[in-house]
């Protein structure tokens, strides 16, 4: 169980200081060569994290404050996710299935300040949002391509060059607003739609909250080994049959023990990324 001062943003320092240049998050895209990946060790990570967030700090953006992702299944999601954690922001992800209208009425409700976007489908889907909604100060957008001209947009890049000259000029203000963050504070929020019943449409979920959840889960094995996955032990029999212990449905099964990720995942990198939430940190439990 973590402890009473745990958040999200200790875990990943913790979890840092463990494995280091092990992989950490792998994708696709990008490449086109067989067998190859983009892969971030969980330093280069850390260090993406950091960068993202003091740029965040050095744009203004407060405690509290959401920030909207909407970009496909890439690393860029989950460091903007974090970036937006360790700057005491509160991030959202954003399905990419959500229609214009849908998001203009999220953006009503969570009113976000910044917005990651991909490229032009994603701009497309927001821009009645960003018409709506000027308090929307700053969009990210991952394709310089697809980026429109004008003060609110900047690319992936410039976003890292400024959080990079914010952390060499004001490391102490960066550093306390890490600091300052509590395992009550918010970790993410739900982007419910307009269908959504209202008294959902503002779920949060705390560090606290998140943490108790990963206690809850599947126990982690340290590290993950890379390779095939190992053969799995044979189970006692499943009984047949209608018996007293099985019940009118006629099909008695042995209790499985719990399993490593390691035995429960698929093989390749993309093993070791896109787990639930929770599960980014503390990989170093035993398992049983």
């Amino acid at each position: 169980m973590p402890g009473a001062d745990h958040t999200l943003v200790s875990g990943l320092a913790a979890t840092v200081s463990t494995l280091g240049d092990a992989p950490a998050y792998s994708d696709k895209v990008g490449v086109t060569a067989e067998g190859e990946w983009r892969t971030w060790s969980w330093n280069e990570l850390h260090r993406d994290v950091l960068t993202l967030a003091a740029a965040l700090v050095g744009r203004g953006i407060g405690p509290g404050d959401r920030v909207a992702i909407m970009t496909s299944n890439r690393t860029e999601h989950v460091i903007a996710d974090l970036a937006a954690v360790h700057a005491g922001a509160v991030p959202m992800a954003i399905y990419a299935t959500f229609s214009p209208t849908q998001i203009t009425y999220i953006a009503s409700h969570a009113e976000p300040t910044v917005l990651v976007l991909e490229g032009a489908a994603e701009l497309a889907a927001w821009a009645t949002a960003l018409a709506q909604h000027p308090t929307i100060a700053t969009v990210v957008v991952l394709d310089d391509s697809a980026r429109p001209v004008g003060p609110r947009f900047l690319g992936w890049d410039d976003l890292a060059a400024e959080g990079r000259a914010f952390r060499d000029t004001s490391p102490a203000e960066c550093q306390a607003r890490i600091d300052a963050i509590g395992p009550d504070d918010s970790v993410t929020c739900s982007p419910a739609s307009a269908s959504t019943h209202p008294a959902v449409r503002r779920l949060r979920l705390s560090h606290a909250g998140a943490l108790l959840s990963r206690s809850g889960c599947v126990t982690v094995g340290v590290p993950l080994p890379s390779g095939p996955r190992p053969p799995r032990a044979p189970g006692p029999a499943a009984a047949s049959g209608p018996t007293a212990a099985s019940g009118p449905h006629g099909r008695l099964r042995a209790p499985r023990p719990p399993r490593r990720w390691s035995e429960v995942q698929p093989a390749g990198p993309y093993r070791r990324g896109y787990r639930h939430m929770s599960d980014w940190f503390d990989p170093i439990r035993p398992s049983p």
